[in-house]
């Protein structure tokens, strides 16, 4: 497995998407589908469209992981298909999915961004990993990313991801992006609808949010819980502020802080409110 598959060979860009949920990740792969929102849909119906043969691979990783997911292969030609799935259920993120296509997944293990890390933008001279949502990385780091899975999954014995069990067919469907109306870069108020307010989510939601804010709590320590949260990534703050109006990001933010035993002073408190301005879309 630590050469190119057949299929890896005529790979022809490689795209970026970030997740907020590995509960989505597990559902597509158990459908052959992938959903997206509609700047993403648009993004990639271009790409799909230009390659006009091979294929072009998705990386996938959940926000505030720190790790890549795995990689899925769409054939060049393929729909992106104006279409809401049923399958993604109330998941976190899922509201923002108003395309879909057909994907066949290659790997589907963790791989920390570490491993990647000399691999960097030409333009940015930031790791891959960095690369926003539905953004193209170069060729070169593309398929070298796909070397560096490949590699990875060899050396610890991961397998290639299974058949879908309850593969999904889209066919032509609604008409995709190429026909539709473009898409707003800004997914907040359209596809995505307004930010949710912590009365009025669902419990998948809320325990999604809150898992976020846990994780990214842990990775230095509570003490640094702070920090965490101003070097986030562009994606990853703006996925907060789609999630949460200002005051209910406040809200979370002192939940966690109790929980971690930091003090939510009346300064922190402010600087907390200059963080979410700055990080806001």
């Amino acid at each position: 497995m630590g050469g190119p598959s057949g299929e890896d060979k005529a790979v022809c860009a490689v795209v970026m998407l970030k997740c907020p949920s590995a509960e989505l990740l597990a559902r597509s792969r158990d459908h052959g589908v992938w959903g997206l929102s509609e700047s993403a849909g648009t993004a990639l119906a271009a790409v799909l469209e230009r390659g006009k043969s091979g294929k072009v691979a998705l990386v996938f990783s959940v926000n505030m992981s720190g790790h890549f997911q795995g990689y899925a292969l769409v054939s060049c030609g393929s729909p992106v298909v104006r279409r809401r799935l049923d399958i993604w259920g109330g998941l976190p993120g899922a509201r923002e999915f108003v395309f879909a296509v057909e994907v066949a997944w290659v790997l589907a293990f963790d791989l920390p961004f570490a491993d990647a890390k000399h691999l960097r933008s030409e333009a940015t001279n930031k790791g891959v990993q960095t690369t926003k949502h539905g953004q193209e990385m170069s060729l070169e780091n593309g398929c070298a990313l796909l070397q560096v899975f490949r590699s990875a999954a060899a050396k610890h014995g991961a397998s290639q991801a299974p058949t879908p069990r309850h593969p999904i067919k889209l066919g032509g469907g609604s008409s995709g992006p190429s026909q539709a109306a473009s898409g707003s870069a800004d997914d907040g108020e359209g596809a995505g609808g307004p930010a949710l307010s912590l009365g009025s989510m669902s419990f998948e939601d809320y325990a999604g949010l809150f898992d976020k804010f846990r994780v990214v709590s842990q990775r230095e320590g509570a003490a640094a819980f702070l920090d965490q949260l101003e070097s986030l990534g562009w994606q990853e703050k703006e996925d907060l502020c789609k999630a949460l109006g200002k005051n209910d990001f406040l809200d979370a933010c002192r939940i966690v802080c109790s929980m971690n035993n930091i003090d939510f002073s009346s300064s922190r408190e402010r600087h907390l409110e200059h963080l979410y301005d700055q990080m806001a879309p």
